[in-house]
């Protein structure tokens, strides 16, 4: 098995099923007129910010964690 993979999944793969996710939830928190709207969105948007800066930087390998 390539390192790029972890059983059978492309992690291309996995950061578009997240985004996917964090997407959906966010769209219904937003139609839900939730309180504190902008918090909300505020931390979904970081958290995406983040998937795609933890999968496209490679920060596992430059923090030292064993690669995939």
């Amino acid at each position: 098995m390539s390192p790029s993979t972890r059983a059978g999944r492309s992690p291309g793969l996995t950061v578009v099923v997240a985004l996917a996710v964090l997407t959906a939830v966010e769209y219904l928190v937003s139609a839900a007129d939730v309180p504190a709207l902008l918090l909300w969105l505020l931390l979904f948007a970081l958290g995406k910010a983040a998937v795609i800066v933890y999968a496209f930087m490679h920060l596992p390998e430059v923090f030292g964690e064993e690669s995939r």
